[in-house]
């Protein structure tokens, strides 16, 4: 999202990729003496602050996965101590806590992964939809621009706020009730 965010607007100009075509778009910016046009300028600037938010909510998410992965190691590698106690009458609410916990970050660590897996298959196509008003010859719409920008930044939002979401889903599947409301999108948007 981040790499197609900076090529936005400045596609058309360079043939060398994100990075590079965007570091040349610079460049020439500089050395054109002003003959590159103000939405071209406004187009880009918009893309390096989406593609920068857009890292942080996915590193949010990154972050979200590597600590329900860690947590389900910690879990899996204290059971076989706690369930040494189901051996025992006096001891087995320990192992039936232990079991109880277990599956929930299993539950929760499932929820997770299939999340991702949506996200890592379903963002690429997305963005591109949205970013193709942005890529046209001969110059920039600059509400077309900033319009695509901030459709990628609610679509990024949305992404990290269900991530936030889905230890609340795995408690759901857990209980056989569902979580999720309207109103809970309206405050996140509220808050934000």
């Amino acid at each position: 999202i981040a790499m197609a965010c900076l090529e936005g607007p400045v596609s058309h100009y360079t043939k060398q990729g994100a990075v590079g075509g965007t570091l040349s778009f610079l460049w020439n910016t500089i050395t054109s003496g002003g003959q590159l046009e103000l939405s071209m300028l406004v187009g880009l600037f918009a893309g390096i602050i989406t593609g920068l938010i857009a890292l942080a909510a996915l590193v949010y998410v990154a972050l979200e996965y590597v600590a329900v992965e860690l947590e389900a190691l910690i879990v899996g590698s204290v059971g076989v101590i706690m369930l040494g106690f189901a051996g025992s009458r006096w001891t087995v609410q320990q192992a039936e806590g232990y079991l109880k916990y277990a599956v929930a970050v299993g539950v929760r660590f499932m929820v997770l992964t299939i999340y991702l897996a949506f996200v890592e298959y379903q963002t690429p196509p997305i963005v591109q939809n949205l970013l193709n008003g942005v890529r046209q010859d001969g110059g920039t719409n600059i509400s077309t621009t900033l319009g695509a920008y901030i459709n990628i930044l609610i679509f990024v939002a949305l992404i990290a706020w269900l991530a936030k979401k889905l230890p609340g889903f795995a408690a759901s599947i857990l209980g056989g009730s569902s979580s999720l409301s309207g109103s809970d999108l309206y405050n996140a948007v509220k808050t934000a």
